[in-house]
Protein backbone atom coordinates (compact mmCIF):
# COMPACT_ATOMS: atom_id res chain seq x y z
CA UNK A 1 0.00 0.00 0.00
CA UNK A 2 1.63 3.62 -1.17
CA UNK A 3 1.16 6.89 0.93
CA UNK A 4 -1.94 7.90 -1.03
CA UNK A 5 -3.79 4.64 -0.55
CA UNK A 6 -2.98 4.90 3.42
CA UNK A 7 -3.85 8.37 3.49
CA UNK A 8 -6.94 7.37 1.53
CA UNK A 9 -8.16 4.45 4.11
CA UNK A 10 -7.35 7.04 7.16
CA UNK A 11 -9.35 9.45 5.85
CA UNK A 12 -12.35 7.42 3.96
CA UNK A 13 -14.57 7.95 7.63
CA UNK A 14 -14.08 11.57 7.05
CA UNK A 15 -15.67 11.27 3.69
CA UNK A 16 -12.45 12.57 1.89
CA UNK A 17 -10.58 11.23 -0.99
CA UNK A 18 -6.80 12.16 -2.20
CA UNK A 19 -6.69 12.55 -5.50
CA UNK A 20 -3.92 12.84 -8.12
CA UNK A 21 -3.76 16.58 -9.67
CA UNK A 22 -2.20 17.43 -13.06
CA UNK A 23 1.76 18.18 -12.64
CA UNK A 24 2.43 21.86 -13.08
CA UNK A 25 4.25 21.10 -16.35
CA UNK A 26 1.03 20.31 -18.18
CA UNK A 27 -0.51 23.90 -17.36
CA UNK A 28 0.60 26.33 -20.15
CA UNK A 29 0.17 22.47 -22.67
CA UNK A 30 -2.73 21.47 -22.65
CA UNK A 31 -5.67 21.21 -25.25
CA UNK A 32 -8.74 22.08 -23.19
CA UNK A 33 -10.95 22.85 -26.37
CA UNK A 34 -10.34 18.85 -28.16
CA UNK A 35 -10.61 15.46 -27.31
CA UNK A 36 -9.28 12.38 -28.36
CA UNK A 37 -11.77 11.20 -31.15
CA UNK A 38 -11.24 14.96 -32.35
CA UNK A 39 -7.95 14.90 -32.70
CA UNK A 40 -7.86 11.77 -34.59
CA UNK A 41 -11.08 12.84 -37.06
CA UNK A 42 -8.83 15.24 -37.73
CA UNK A 43 -5.61 13.36 -38.59
CA UNK A 44 -7.96 11.38 -40.38
CA UNK A 45 -9.10 14.82 -42.70
CA UNK A 46 -5.37 15.75 -42.89
CA UNK A 47 -4.15 12.62 -43.97
CA UNK A 48 -6.94 12.50 -46.88
CA UNK A 49 -9.58 10.03 -45.23
CA UNK A 50 -6.62 7.40 -44.34
CA UNK A 51 -4.94 6.26 -40.70
CA UNK A 52 -2.35 4.30 -39.61
CA UNK A 53 -1.79 3.08 -36.15
CA UNK A 54 -0.11 1.32 -33.51
CA UNK A 55 -1.90 -0.41 -30.27
CA UNK A 56 -0.01 -2.15 -27.89
CA UNK A 57 -1.65 -3.13 -25.23
CA UNK A 58 -4.94 -4.15 -27.34
CA UNK A 59 -7.01 -6.17 -25.64
CA UNK A 60 -9.93 -7.16 -27.63
CA UNK A 61 -9.56 -4.15 -29.45
CA UNK A 62 -13.67 -3.09 -28.89
CA UNK A 63 -14.36 -2.96 -24.63
CA UNK A 64 -12.39 0.00 -24.27
CA UNK A 65 -14.12 3.32 -24.95
CA UNK A 66 -11.35 4.92 -26.52
CA UNK A 67 -10.33 1.93 -28.80
CA UNK A 68 -9.92 2.43 -32.42
CA UNK A 69 -11.87 0.17 -34.13
CA UNK A 70 -14.32 2.62 -35.28
CA UNK A 71 -11.64 4.00 -37.57
CA UNK A 72 -11.18 0.76 -38.89
CA UNK A 73 -14.94 0.07 -39.27
CA UNK A 74 -15.78 3.91 -40.64
CA UNK A 75 -12.21 5.13 -42.52
CA UNK A 76 -10.59 1.15 -43.56
CA UNK A 77 -7.63 2.34 -41.08
CA UNK A 78 -5.03 0.43 -41.11
CA UNK A 79 -2.76 -0.95 -38.27
CA UNK A 80 -0.45 -2.83 -36.20
CA UNK A 81 -1.85 -4.58 -32.82
CA UNK A 82 -0.05 -5.71 -29.78
CA UNK A 83 -1.48 -7.82 -27.46
CA UNK A 84 0.51 -10.73 -25.54
CA UNK A 85 -2.09 -13.06 -23.39
CA UNK A 86 -3.08 -15.72 -25.65
CA UNK A 87 -6.29 -16.30 -24.81
CA UNK A 88 -7.10 -12.74 -25.04
CA UNK A 89 -4.84 -12.70 -28.75
CA UNK A 90 -7.43 -15.36 -29.88
CA UNK A 91 -10.52 -13.16 -28.85
CA UNK A 92 -8.63 -10.26 -30.63
CA UNK A 93 -8.05 -12.23 -33.99
CA UNK A 94 -11.59 -13.25 -34.10
CA UNK A 95 -12.92 -9.23 -33.82
CA UNK A 96 -10.44 -8.53 -36.48
CA UNK A 97 -10.58 -10.84 -38.84
CA UNK A 98 -12.61 -9.31 -41.09
CA UNK A 99 -10.22 -6.23 -41.51
CA UNK A 100 -7.30 -7.44 -44.05
CA UNK A 101 -5.27 -3.93 -43.15
CA UNK A 102 -5.09 -5.15 -39.31
CA UNK A 103 -2.28 -6.76 -38.55
CA UNK A 104 -2.23 -9.35 -35.11
CA UNK A 105 1.01 -9.74 -33.06
CA UNK A 106 0.89 -12.04 -29.99
CA UNK A 107 3.82 -10.21 -28.13
CA UNK A 108 4.83 -7.89 -24.93
CA UNK A 109 6.63 -5.06 -25.49
CA UNK A 110 10.12 -4.82 -23.52
CA UNK A 111 13.30 -3.17 -23.76
CA UNK A 112 14.97 -5.88 -23.67
CA UNK A 113 14.01 -9.28 -22.33
CA UNK A 114 12.81 -12.27 -25.39
CA UNK A 115 10.31 -12.89 -22.46
CA UNK A 116 8.60 -12.13 -19.51
CA UNK A 117 6.02 -13.27 -16.70
CA UNK A 118 3.04 -11.37 -16.79
CA UNK A 119 0.48 -11.62 -14.24
CA UNK A 120 -3.61 -11.14 -14.56
CA UNK A 121 -6.44 -12.07 -13.19
CA UNK A 122 -7.28 -15.88 -13.16
CA UNK A 123 -9.19 -16.57 -16.59
CA UNK A 124 -11.11 -19.13 -14.90
CA UNK A 125 -12.01 -17.12 -11.96
CA UNK A 126 -13.30 -14.25 -13.99
CA UNK A 127 -15.69 -16.51 -15.94
CA UNK A 128 -17.16 -17.68 -13.12
CA UNK A 129 -17.85 -14.29 -11.83
CA UNK A 130 -19.79 -12.58 -13.90
CA UNK A 131 -20.74 -10.04 -10.92
CA UNK A 132 -17.02 -8.26 -11.84
CA UNK A 133 -16.73 -5.62 -13.18
CA UNK A 134 -16.56 -4.84 -16.96
CA UNK A 135 -12.66 -4.27 -17.45
CA UNK A 136 -12.17 -7.34 -14.63
CA UNK A 137 -13.71 -9.56 -16.90
CA UNK A 138 -12.27 -8.58 -20.12
CA UNK A 139 -8.64 -9.53 -18.80
CA UNK A 140 -8.17 -5.69 -18.76
CA UNK A 141 -5.10 -5.61 -15.96
CA UNK A 142 -2.23 -8.13 -17.35
CA UNK A 143 0.93 -6.20 -15.88
CA UNK A 144 4.67 -7.20 -15.83
CA UNK A 145 4.00 -5.47 -12.03
CA UNK A 146 2.14 -8.07 -9.69
CA UNK A 147 1.83 -5.39 -7.36
CA UNK A 148 0.00 -3.39 -9.96
CA UNK A 149 -2.49 -6.66 -10.27
CA UNK A 150 -3.16 -6.93 -6.46
CA UNK A 151 -4.03 -3.54 -6.24
CA UNK A 152 -6.54 -3.82 -8.87
CA UNK A 153 -7.75 -7.10 -7.30
CA UNK A 154 -8.08 -5.79 -3.81
CA UNK A 155 -10.80 -3.17 -5.30
CA UNK A 156 -12.84 -5.98 -6.66
CA UNK A 157 -12.82 -7.55 -3.43
CA UNK A 158 -10.40 -10.68 -4.99
CA UNK A 159 -7.22 -11.55 -2.79
CA UNK A 160 -3.76 -13.19 -3.76
CA UNK A 161 -4.99 -16.35 -4.98
CA UNK A 162 -6.92 -14.88 -7.80
CA UNK A 163 -3.88 -13.72 -9.53
CA UNK A 164 -2.10 -15.97 -12.06
CA UNK A 165 1.39 -16.13 -13.93
CA UNK A 166 1.98 -16.55 -17.96
CA UNK A 167 4.86 -16.47 -19.45
CA UNK A 168 4.64 -14.53 -22.75
CA UNK A 169 7.16 -13.76 -25.75
CA UNK A 170 8.77 -9.99 -26.04
CA UNK A 171 9.94 -8.18 -28.64
CA UNK A 172 11.54 -4.28 -28.13
CA UNK A 173 9.59 -0.94 -29.56
CA UNK A 174 12.40 -1.14 -32.11
CA UNK A 175 11.47 -4.20 -33.69
CA UNK A 176 7.82 -3.48 -33.66
CA UNK A 177 8.34 -0.32 -35.47
CA UNK A 178 10.24 -2.16 -38.19
CA UNK A 179 7.51 -4.60 -39.13
CA UNK A 180 4.92 -1.57 -39.82
CA UNK A 181 4.41 -0.50 -43.41
CA UNK A 182 4.87 3.58 -42.11
CA UNK A 183 5.37 5.57 -38.94
CA UNK A 184 1.87 5.46 -37.42
CA UNK A 185 -0.28 7.88 -37.36
CA UNK A 186 -1.44 7.60 -34.15
CA UNK A 187 0.52 5.54 -31.27
CA UNK A 188 -1.63 3.93 -28.40
CA UNK A 189 -0.31 2.33 -25.23
CA UNK A 190 -1.74 0.64 -22.40
CA UNK A 191 0.26 -1.53 -20.77
CA UNK A 192 -0.80 -1.26 -17.14
CA UNK A 193 2.25 -0.12 -15.30
CA UNK A 194 5.10 -0.11 -18.12
CA UNK A 195 3.91 2.80 -21.05
CA UNK A 196 6.71 5.13 -19.54
CA UNK A 197 9.47 2.20 -20.03
CA UNK A 198 7.89 1.66 -23.78
CA UNK A 199 7.72 5.16 -24.35
CA UNK A 200 10.94 6.01 -23.52
CA UNK A 201 12.00 3.29 -26.17
CA UNK A 202 10.56 5.65 -28.40
CA UNK A 203 12.99 7.37 -31.03
CA UNK A 204 11.24 10.99 -31.53
CA UNK A 205 13.99 11.67 -33.53
CA UNK A 206 13.06 9.07 -36.12
CA UNK A 207 9.36 8.20 -35.46
CA UNK A 208 6.96 10.88 -34.27
CA UNK A 209 3.27 9.94 -34.25
CA UNK A 210 1.24 12.81 -35.26
CA UNK A 211 -0.79 11.29 -31.71
CA UNK A 212 0.45 9.44 -28.83
CA UNK A 213 -2.06 8.17 -26.45
CA UNK A 214 -0.95 6.54 -23.07
CA UNK A 215 -2.17 5.70 -19.66
CA UNK A 216 -0.37 7.58 -17.31
CA UNK A 217 -2.43 7.14 -13.87
CA UNK A 218 0.66 4.25 -13.45
CA UNK A 219 3.18 6.25 -13.42
CA UNK A 220 5.21 8.17 -10.63
CA UNK A 221 5.50 11.90 -11.23
CA UNK A 222 9.28 11.86 -11.57
CA UNK A 223 8.24 9.76 -14.46
CA UNK A 224 5.70 11.35 -16.12
CA UNK A 225 7.30 14.85 -15.84
CA UNK A 226 10.38 13.48 -17.57
CA UNK A 227 7.98 12.03 -20.53
CA UNK A 228 6.36 15.38 -20.78
CA UNK A 229 9.30 17.24 -21.06
CA UNK A 230 10.54 15.18 -24.12
CA UNK A 231 7.47 15.47 -25.62
CA UNK A 232 7.32 19.25 -25.20
CA UNK A 233 10.81 19.29 -26.90
CA UNK A 234 9.79 17.14 -29.76
CA UNK A 235 6.61 19.30 -30.34
CA UNK A 236 3.83 18.07 -28.46
CA UNK A 237 0.44 19.45 -26.76
CA UNK A 238 -1.54 17.56 -24.69
CA UNK A 239 -5.21 16.62 -23.30
CA UNK A 240 -5.07 14.88 -19.88
CA UNK A 241 -6.83 13.87 -17.09
CA UNK A 242 -5.90 11.60 -13.94
CA UNK A 243 -5.78 8.34 -16.08
CA UNK A 244 -4.67 9.04 -19.60
CA UNK A 245 -2.57 11.29 -21.91
CA UNK A 246 -2.64 12.46 -25.11
CA UNK A 247 0.17 13.72 -26.85
CA UNK A 248 -0.93 16.02 -30.32
CA UNK A 249 2.13 17.00 -32.58
CA UNK A 250 1.51 21.16 -33.18
CA UNK A 251 2.52 21.32 -36.80
CA UNK A 252 2.62 17.05 -37.79
CA UNK A 253 2.90 18.14 -41.80
CA UNK A 254 5.92 20.04 -40.75
CA UNK A 255 7.21 17.34 -39.23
Amino acid sequence: MNARELLNKLLAGKGHRIERTMPVILRENVLFSADLDFLIQHEVFRNGGKLHFIQIGANDGVSRADDLIRYVRNHGASGLMVEPQPDVFAILQKNFAAYPGITLLNKAIHSDADAMTLYRLDPQLLEERNDLPHWARTNGVASFDRRHVLGHARRIGLGEEAIVEQQVSCITLSELLALSPKMPDVLKVDTEGYDYEVLSMLDLGRCRPAIIHFENSCMTNEQYETLIKRLITAGYRFLADKMNTTACLCNPAGS
